[in-house]
């Protein structure tokens, strides 16, 4: 993530304008390819083959359109450079959303009353958080780079769902990560670990400390169970 932060802030003149690639990749890669994207996979019942092939089919698109782009060349390490950038935050933005709308789909499934917004309107896609479960906002995140001091302090979510690895078992395992005033409203026995303890130590609830911010992990299907009773208790209103 610092090499691509870096990478966002190059420079490319392109049809006579000075871009930054974060600029170029908004303007030449997520307003021709986005919301068409979107829009497909929400209508798609096989998320794991057809959505995926979709994915590569638009960067493939990508690197075809790049390639027949008047001065891009391949052999130039500038040029390569940004077409890795690109094709990285292509493949950021589809596993993600991917990975909200199986969650969205998978909320309904469980009986879980949310607010969720709608991936398909551009507007609503850059709203500040993802869902909202029983007055609680929520950010979905295919990874964990979020957990850092900085990131925390910007983001305004009271929850997040996300991946982490699970390294004894060796896969990928689905969690929920609290704010510690959020956690007050589900409650319960927590114990003391870091980002690296949390395969070892969950299923219990693990309290880790990231700066001044405090965060409760635990499982998602646990998550779920508990804000299941949550609403059951006090009404299933996705706005509290």
């Amino acid at each position: 993530m610092e090499v691509v932060d870096v990478l966002a802030k190059s420079r490319v003149l392109f049809d006579d304008q000075a871009l930054t690639f974060a600029q170029f990749y908004s303007e030449w890669v997520d307003r021709r390819y986005a919301d068409e994207f979107l829009r497909s996979i929400v209508r798609m019942g096989d998320l794991e083959q057809a959505a995926l092939a979709q994915q590569a089919s638009v960067a493939r698109q990508l690197v075809q359109d790049l390639n027949q782009t008047a001065g891009f060349d391949r052999r130039d390490l500038a040029c390569q450079l940004l077409l890795v950038y690109c094709l990285f935050w292509w493949h950021a933005f589809a596993r993600g959303y991917l990975f909200e709308v199986r969650i969205f789909r998978d909320l309904t499934a469980s009986g879980i009353e949310f607010a969720g917004h709608d991936i398909t309107d551009r507007t609503a896609r850059q709203s500040p958080y993802d869902l909202v479960v029983s007055g609680m906002r929520g950010d979905i995140k295919y990874s964990t780079y979020f957990l850092s001091a900085e990131a925390l302090g910007r983001l305004q979510s009271d929850f997040f769902i996300t991946r982490a690895y699970d390294s004894t078992k060796r896969e990928w395992v689905t969690i929920a990560v609290l704010r510690s005033e959020t956690w007050r409203w589900i409650n319960g026995e927590t114990q003391a670990g870091t980002v690296q303890e949390l395969s070892a130590l969950l299923p219990t609830p693990v309290r880790i400390q990231i700066g001044a911010h405090q965060l409760i992990v635990i499982l998602y299907e646990e998550w779920k169970r508990r804000i299941r009773d949550l609403q059951a208790r006090e009404g299933s209103d996705e706005h509290g």
